[in-house]
């Protein structure tokens, strides 16, 4: 199995709400919020992918210039080998503070290797 993890590993990365990420009305697109996730987590490495988004929930949007914070939390390190993946709980939010940050979005976002999903391409095509 995998070794446990010793201590949670957190990656936060605070950000603005830019007219790119936003529709007409100014709210955030909900495609977009993969993007601040994917930010945030790409932050500390620079040979991984996004794969897979799991148990995302849409609570509200932040509008345009608003401050935002994404945190994202190691859910599961998936083993000591470079190939395998990682499992984050990722949180986009208000930037207060305690109780006042409020969530926007959340969801389960699994990260790979670019080497692991290239492999998994190339069996794909193979079969």
């Amino acid at each position: 199995g995998n070794p446990p993890l010793k201590e949670k590993l957190v990656l936060s990365l605070p950000t603005q709400v830019f007219i790119e990420d936003t529709d007409a009305y100014g709210v955030v697109y909900n495609g977009n919020y993969l993007k601040y996730f994917e930010r945030a987590l790409l932050a500390s490495s620079s040979n991984v992918m996004v794969s897979k988004v799991m148990k995302q929930r849409f609570k509200s949007s932040p509008s345009l210039g608003e401050r935002v914070i994404v945190e994202a939390e190691l859910k599961d390190n998936g083993g000591s080998g470079e190939d395998d993946n990682s499992v984050w709980n990722v949180f986009l939010q208000g930037d207060g503070e305690g109780e006042d940050a409020q969530i926007f979005n959340s969801a389960e976002v699994t990260l790979s290797s670019y080497s692991n999903v290239r492999a998994s391409c190339i069996e794909n095509i193979l079969e």
